[in-house]
Parts: C-alpha cells; sequence; structure tokens
C-alpha cells in the first residue's frame, strides 16, 4: 500500500469532502472500503428530491450522511458538511468553495461564483501546455522560455509559440509579421545587393527590367544581363547575340545594310565586303585585311582616313609602313593596314607593357604571367590582387575590390568569426560567439575571455583581473575579507598573508610556503611557556623533547608537546599514585579499580577515593549521603534498591513478596519461595524486554529504552501498555505489549510496529478512517485542536497530535527562532520541511525512520538531520537537529545565535 504524507493525507481528505466518498479513478486513502457511485440524488426516482451535481464531478456516495450544516447558515468550516464544506464569512452561508478557501480537485478552480469550474490553477493541470493563472486556461506559451526551439518566440495575444514576432528573432532575415514567419526578406531594404523577390520572399538580382539600369532582367535566372532579343539593342550594336546575352552588330546578313551590307561573322560586325562578289565599281575589289572594296593603285587615290595606297592590295589604306603613322598611333599595324598604339610588346612601356593584339594598345596585362605580382583580370586588361579564392595564399577574394581578405563571412572563419568591417576573423563580435570556459567577448581584441568586468564572475572568483582577463579571487586587499584578508599578486588568491606585516598574536608569522599566519618558523619566534618551535606544525610549544623540561614539570608529553607532571603512572607516588592522562598530572585515582576499602570508590571531581558516589556503591539497604560521600541505611524509591527488592514505607530496602511474576519489578521473577528474585543471566538474550544484562552483577536490570515514558505499564495512564519506553494503545492493555516481529504476531486486527515491538491500531495516518490521524501511541481518532482534547497528561502538537508533554522555553512561534529554524513545541528545531507544507515540519512516528535518510527526534517527533554529533560528518556538530561546523565567532552563528567559544557550539541566547 502506498504511504501518504500527513499533508498529502489532508488533501485526498478535502478532496473526499467536496465529492462525497471521492474519485474511486484517483483515491487511494480509504482503506479498502468499498465506495459505491451514486447519482448525487442519492438515487432517489420518485421526483421529490432533486439531486445538485457534485463540485468535482463525482456523485456522492451511496448512504453517506449529510452534515446538519450542508448549505445553511455559518460562522465557520466546521458547521458546514457536504457538499458546501467552506463557510463564506460575508454571506454566512456554506459554499462548495472560495476563491480564497479553494478546495476544488485537480483540473478545477474556484470561480467568482463559489463554484468548482473546469480550469487550471496551476502547470501540473496542463499536460504538455502552461497554466494562465488569470484565465485559468491552458495555453502553450505564457513566455518565450516556454517555447521550443522550432517556435521559439511566444504571441502574448494568442499564447501560440510562434517562428518570431520581430526582426531580432531571425537569425537570418526578418520576421514577416503577418504570418509570423523568419524569410530571407519583405521589401529592397532588405536585400543589401539585389531586390526582394515578394513571391518566395527571397533576395535576387532583379524582377523586372526596372531593376537593371541600362540593361534588362533575365526572369530564368533572375539576373541583369545587355539583352535578352533584338528590341533590347541599338546602333551600333542593334543585334542580341542571345547565346552570350550581348548586343553585337551582327548576326548575319539581314542585319546589316548601306554601306556595310555584309555581316562579318568572326567579329559579327557589318562590312563593306567580304570577298569580291560583294564590291563593285569604283571599288571592285574587296581587301580581306580590312573587309572593304578598294581601287586604288598609289597613294594619290586615297584621302584621309585612308591617306596610303597599298600597291600590292590596291586598296587605300591608312599605312603600309611605320613611317605613314604619328603619334598617338605611331605603328603602322600591316594586318588591318592602321596606324594604332601598338602591334606587339615591344611597342610599349611601362605602366602599360602589354599589346593588346585585339585592340592594337598598350595595357597593363592580358594574361597572369604579365603581372609580377597578382593575376591579370582579363576583362579589364588591369593587374589585381585575385579574382577567385585561389589566388590567396591565406583568406578568400573580394569579388568587388579583387583584393584578398580574411573573410567575407563566418563560412570563411575556420574558428571565430568574420569581422565585415574589417574583413578579418576575429574570435567574437559579442558574448553570444563564445562560450564555457571563456563565455565573454573582449571587444577590443575580439577574443573570448573568461572575464572583462566583475559582472561576468561568480564564486568562488568573483574579481575580474583585467590583464589576464580571467577571474579570480582577487586582485587587492579590498577583494578579500576574514579569514582571508589579503590579496597575494601573484596568485590573484585571497590569503592569510604575504608577509609579517599582515599577521599579529597569536599567528605573528607569516608562513611564505602556505601564505597562512603561523605561531612560529623558527624557535627565535617562541618564547614565555612555549619557547620551542613544532616546525611541522608552526606552533610555539613547550617541548619537544625531555631535554626541553625541568622540575615540577620534567617530562615531555609528545602528544601535546607540554611539559607535564607525568605521562604513566610509573612517574608518581603516594599520596598521588596514578597519572591522570586527561590533565597528565598524578593524582588519587581515576577509577575504582585504583581504589581500595573503605574508600573502594573513585570521585572523578577532585580524583580522591571516597566511600561511595551514589546509592549504587552502597550494601544492599544502604543509601549514598552524597555530601559526605558516605553510605547510610535508607531508600527513597525501589530504584535505590538492589534488583529484586523494594523501598518500604521505613525506608528499608527488602525483599518483595509475591505469587506471581506479574507481582515483580521487571527484571525479576517470582520464585516457589513467595519473594522476587532478580532473574540471573549471561547476556541479554537471557532477560524479558525492557531490561538488560547487567555484566558485573549478572542479573536483569531495567534496560535504556528509546523512549522515556515509562519502564512498565504502571508508569502509564489506564488502558495503556508500555512498549520500548514509551506509552501505547496496544495489545496486551494493563500490561507491558505484547511482542511482536510482523503483522501476523497481532492477530490479523492489529498493524506490527517492529522498531517497538508492539501490535497497535495504526502505524500511519494511511491504516485509519478518513478525516482520521495515527497518534504517536499507536491509536486512529480525529486530530486534535487544544491539549483538552488529549488524554492523560499528553499535549496538542500543532501537527494535530496528542503527545507527550515536552515543551521548551526556546519559541512561541517560528519568528522567535534563528532563521531557518522552526518553533515546535517551544523548541527551536533545525527540522526536515513538509514537502506538503514547507513552512511546517515532517512529522514522524515513534520507532520510525525519516525517508529522507533523516532522523526522528523522539521528543517532538518531528525529522532533523541529527540526534547527537555522532550522527555528523567528522568535524561538525549536532545542534538543534542539524549537522554544522564549528564555530570561532559569532559571525559564524545564525542571526540571534551567540558562539560559545568553550564549546565551539552556536547557541540560543
Amino acid at each position: 500500500m502506498r504511504r501518504l504524507s500527513l499533508a498529502a493525507w489532508f488533501m485526498v481528505a478535502s478532496i473526499a469532502s467536496l465529492s462525497g466518498c471521492g474519485d474511486p479513478c484517483i483515491d487511494d486513502g480509504f482503506s479498502g472500503k468499498e465506495c459505491q457511485v451514486v447519482p448525487s440524488d442519492g438515487g432517489e426516482s420518485s421526483g421529490t428530491t432533486t439531486g445538485s451535481p457534485s463540485t468535482s464531478g463525482v456523485d456522492s456516495t451511496e448512504g453517506e450522511t449529510q452534515g446538519s450544516g450542508t448549505g445553511g447558515a455559518c460562522e465557520s468550516n466546521e458547521q458546514c458538511d457536504e457538499p458546501t464544506p467552506i463557510c463564506d464569512p460575508v454571506a454566512g452561508a456554506c459554499v462548495p468553495c472560495l476563491p480564497s478557501d479553494d478546495p476544488c480537485p485537480p483540473g478545477e478552480h474556484c470561480d467568482d461564483t463559489n463554484t468548482c469550474i473546469p480550469g487550471c490553477t496551476d502547470d501540473e493541470d496542463c499536460r504538455g501546455q502552461v497554466c494562465d493563472l488569470p484565465t485559468h486556461a491552458c495555453v502553450d506559451c505564457l513566455g518565450d522560455g516556454d517555447c521550443p526551439p522550432n517556435a521559439p518566440a511566444c504571441d502574448p495575444a494568442t499564447h501560440a509559440c510562434v517562428d518570431c514576432l520581430d526582426d531580432e528573432d531571425c537569425r537570418v532575415g526578418v520576421c514577416d509579421t503577418a504570418e509570423q514567419q523568419c524569410v530571407g526578406c519583405l521589401v529592397d531594404d532588405d536585400c543589401p545587393r539585389g531586390v526582394c523577390d515578394p513571391v518566395p520572399q527571397a533576395c535576387v538580382g532583379c524582377v523586372d527590367d526596372a531593376d537593371c539600369p541600362g540593361g534588362v532582367c533575365d526572369p530564368s535566372v533572375q539576373i541583369c544581363v545587355e539583352c535578352l532579343d533584338d528590341g533590347d539593342c541599338s546602333d551600333p550594336l542593334p543585334a542580341c547575340d542571345t547565346k552570350a546575352n550581348a548586343c553585337v552588330g551582327c548576326l548575319d546578313d539581314g542585319d546589316c545594310g548601306g554601306p556595310t551590307p555584309v555581316c562579318d561573322p568572326t567579329v559579327q560586325l557589318c562590312v563593306e565586303c567580304l570577298s569580291g562578289a560583294d564590291c563593285s565599281e569604283p571599288t571592285p575589289v574587296c581587301d580581306p585585311s580590312d573587309s572593304t572594296c578598294t581601287g586604288c593603285l598609289d597613294d594619290a587615290d586615297c584621302s584621309e582616313p585612308t591617306p596610303v595606297c597599298d600597291l600590292v592590295a590596291e586598296v587605300c589604306v591608312g599605312c603600309v609602313d611605320d613611317g605613314d603613322c604619328n603619334e598617338p598611333t605611331p605603328v603602322c599595324d600591316p594586318t588591318v593596314q592602321l596606324c594604332v598604339d601598338c602591334v606587339d610588346d615591344g611597342d610599349c612601356t611601362a605602366p602599360d607593357p602589354v599589346c593588346d593584339p585585339t585592340s592594337s594598345t598598350c595595357v597593363e596585362c592580358l594574361d597572369d604571367g604579365d603581372c609580377p605580382v597578382g593575376v591579370c583580370d582579363v576583362p579589364v586588361t588591369t593587374c589585381v590582387e585575385c579574382l577567385v579564392d585561389d589566388d590567396c595564399p591565406m583568406g578568400v577574394c573580394d569579388p568587388g575590390a579583387n583584393v584578398c581578405v580574411g573573410c567575407l563571412d563566418d563560412g570563411d572563419c575556420p574558428m571565430g568569426v568574420c569581422d565585415l568591417g574589417t574583413n578579418v576573423c576575429v574570435g567574437c563580435l559579442d558574448d553570444g560567439d563564445c562560450s564555457e570556459p571563456t563565455p565573454v567577448c573582449d571587444l577590443f581584441t575580439n577574443t573570448c575571455v573568461d572575464c572583462v568586468g566583475d559582472a561576468d564572475c561568480g564564486e568562488p572568483t568573483p574579481v575580474c583581473n583585467l590583464a589576464t582577463s580571467t577571474c579570480v579571487d582577487c586582485v587587492s586587499g579590498a577583494d578579500c575579507s576574514e579569514p582571508t584578508p589579503v590579496c597575494d599578486l601573484g596568485s590573484n588568491l585571497c590569503v592569510d598573508c604575504v608577509s609579517n606585516a599582515d599577521c599579529s598574536a597569536p599567528t605573528p608569522v607569516c608562513d611564505p610556503a602556505t601564505s597562512t599566519c603561523v605561531a612560529c618558523l623558527t624557535n627565535a619566534d617562541c618564547g614565555g611557556a612555549t619557547p620551542v618551535c613544532d616546525v611541522a606544525g608552526h606552533v610555539c610549544v613547550g617541548c619537544l623533547a625531555d631535554g626541553d623540561c625541568s622540575e615540577p614539570t620534567p617530562i615531555c608529553d609528545l602528544s601535546i608537546t607540554t611539559c607535564v607532571d607525568c605521562i604513566t603512572s610509573a612517574d608518581c607516588s603516594a599520596p598521588t599514585p596514578v597519572c591522570d592522562p586527561s590533565t597528565s598530572a598524578c593524582v588519587g585515582c581515576l577509577s575504582d579499580a585504583d581504589c581500595l576499602a573503605p574508600t573502594p570508590v573513585c570521585d572523578p571531581g577532585p580524583a580522591t577515593c571516597v566511600e561511595c558516589l551514589g546509592d549504587e556503591d552502597c550494601p544492599a539497604g544502604f543509601a549514598c549521603d552524597e555530601p559526605t560521600q558516605t553510605c547510610f541505611d535508607f531508600c527513597s524509591s525501589d530504584a535505590e534498591c538492589p534488583p529484586g527488592e523494594a523501598c518500604n514505607g521505613m525506608g528499608m530496602c527488602e525483599p518483595v513478596p509475591c505469587v506471581v511474576d506479574g507481582d515483580c519489578p521487571l527484571g525479576s521473577e517470582c520464585p516457589p519461595g513467595g519473594v522476587c528474585t532478580p532473574i540471573d543471566c549471561v547476556d541479554d538474550g537471557d532477560c524479558p524486554d525492557g531490561t538488560a544484562c547487567d555484566p558485573t552483577l549478572l542479573v536483569c536490570v531495567i534496560a535504556d529504552l528509546p523512549g522515556s515514558e515509562c519502564l512498565s505499564s504502571s508508569d502509564c495512564s489506564p488502558s495503556f501498555g508500555c512498549g520500548e519506553g514509551y506509552c501505547l494503545r496496544c495489545q496486551g492493555n494493563g500490561n507491558n505489549c505484547n511482542d511482536c516481529v510482523d503483522d501476523g504476531d497481532c492477530g490479523g486486527n492489529a498493524q506490527c510496529n517492529p522498531a517497538l515491538s508492539a501490535c497497535l491500531q495504526c502505524l500511519s495516518e494511511v491504516d485509519c478512517d478518513l478525516g482520521e490521524i495515527c497518534h504517536p501511541y499507536g491509536e486512529c481518532g480525529n486530530p486534535c485542536v487544544t491539549t483538552a482534547d488529549c488524554a492523560g497528561n499528553r499535549s496538542c502538537d500543532e501537527f494535530g497530535r496528542c503527545v507527550q508533554a515536552v515543551f521548551g522555553t526556546d519559541c512561541v512561534v517560528d519568528a522567535d527562532c534563528p532563521s531557518g529554524l522552526q518553533c515546535v513545541q517551544q523548541l527551536c528545531k533545525a527540522c526536515e520541511p513538509d514537502p506538503g507544507d514547507p513552512s511546517s515540519c515532517l512529522p514522524c512516528m515513534p520507532g520510525s525512520t525519516c525517508a529522507s535518510g533523516n532522523l526522528c527526534d523522539y521528543d517532538v517527533f518531528v525529522c532533523v538531520e541529527c540526534h547527537e554529533d555522532l550522527d555528523c560528518p567528522v568535524g561538525e556538530l549536532c545542534e538543534l537537529g542539524s549537522c554544522e561546523p564549528p564555530c570561532f565567532a559569532d559571525a559564524d552563528c545564525p542571526l540571534g545565535m551567540t558562539c560559545n567559544l568553550g564549546s565551539n557550539r552556536c547557541e540560543l541566547p
């Protein structure tokens, strides 16, 4: 069976109270009782009673008895019952719920009409969504943090996760706010080059001709070209070469006319002729060198611009040899018989040393070999640094400036990002480019570093060392505090000291090896009662060898490095023949073994042998007079008598007459002689529960028990039995509780608490009826409200339990305790919080343990970390239920507590 905490059972009880019987699909707290769901009108068919729907959607349980306060007038919730368990103090009437007192089941909330209606109250009510508390509606998101990476922005109007709300939500491109989608562009201004195509919302070279100044738009590839057809061209280049999308002089004779009726396909120009058939008088001959018809015989037949007659070709030409030419075209090109700038490289000089045969002009280059550095941009016959990335020994080529740069975008950088302002790969441009262990971008060096300011750092290295851009412990003494108030600038660590000037008594010397203040490094640093320096611990000590000591303390105790009176009893003599190892002084005794009659007992205070310290040191029938430490014949209670005897009205210990064993004290039995006799034993197994074998007397005596309420049932209220020191409502009432190991030992109608070896009605609330709790004495009952509700001398605690009357004087409310502690039965306790109510301690039961691994405080029955120091890790002390390091000053303690320098514990005032 699943066990629930007290807070969880109260929640189940509240839900069940709203629905009558509770939802059988979710309620497991009815202890196996049958719960039959019937209509809320109780199954009546006569029509005389009209049932109302239950607030939670679960109908009332058949046979349920309605409370007298249902729907009636009220002043408090106690006067109301299902289905209206809450009192509306304004209306003075019982209602299903109030917005301020909402018992509605999960998935419902209380509306303004005081009715439980469907709606969420927290995210747990919304599968895969979050709860919008103002509307009690499950929505996809309330903020960007609720959205997945593929839809990272939360639309506050619709509470839906979308791709974007504005451009800042888009890593690339812009936000189409109408569609809430990231796109490449919306308008031309979104495109650094080209224009925005509105259909795919992407940047392209062009959408129509208007985007191409001096050209047209090729719609197939959306780039600007010179032409698509002849209509795009005009004189002197009226035809469109559709393969190159370029305007040319002609493609065939049909494109030519007038004085140049023939198309030269090699140069795509209209010429006068290509053969003699194209010529007629007066120029019947076509000169293939210039495709013109000529008919000259000498220069006289020619005039400008062809003043020279090529007698071989009989055409008027510009020149025949260089003598026919002048500046700025001093060279005769024999191929076209025109005066030109050059015909070969020999005609050219720097800065244009290469002759371009296509234009007969001197240019800087025609191919890469013409460039001493870089490559040749052939279309413009100019040497440039690069045309493509392969031209650059490092980095990439910027096609706009034809220069090698470090990068054009982040993809060009094997590490880091591209700074588009300088076209250089850098480590970062902003913090988003960096990650641990260097999460911050130094904008001066564009490198990822640990920090650029203190705000980038946190404990344990809260200061930014600007020289190294790393988070360190300190850069100056102002960054340090006790117990390490000095900044070691070599290591940037807060230390105790860097020189003796940083130290003071009792540790005036700085140890450079550990940067801590110590008492000494050499004997010269010591004096007085501790003249020797123990270099291993850097402390001044009394001695390290007997040679360092003299009378009256001639022996060096190396365990405490102090000159002492003795280390072993061999160093002592009468009247103080025993060496006390705790004080290293010769004393009269340390234990009873050091003493003889007539003073056989050692008084540990003055360490002297006396006749007695307590009644147990005296013979049977005698008591110890503690002021004189002598035995006298007297007793005041059975506890002062030997095992098996009792104190009579005359103050004398005497045997106890008996008929049966039950007439005898615990640990004794009634033999045939009719006088109680202690049970002989060898070990605890020979003794009854509640007793143990005394290893000295070898008889059974009352054992130490977990609880402190009782030794036998006679110490408990009537009808209670004693089980392991606790008064319990157990099987065996009127006597000690019956023993058990498991439930099978309890006859099938009780639960076995094996820790207390007792059969009880309950171990926790799960064993009780709805609305009841399991009290620490093992009985189900209603929660108490005041101590008057509890029997015997028990008191009502804040959990509604009747517990032992254990009260402290620390506090009345939590606010009376230091921060982090809670007030439980007027004791300040560092307890484990109840998951169902973090403002309260997690309760526990006698004999139980806490599920978290903590321990049950058996005084106030709440879960704590420790009972005593042995429950804590080495070096820590148990203080008010919590393991804490020892204190050395009030500042080490929580506010409201002070440090006891004797015990190094934080104490309440």
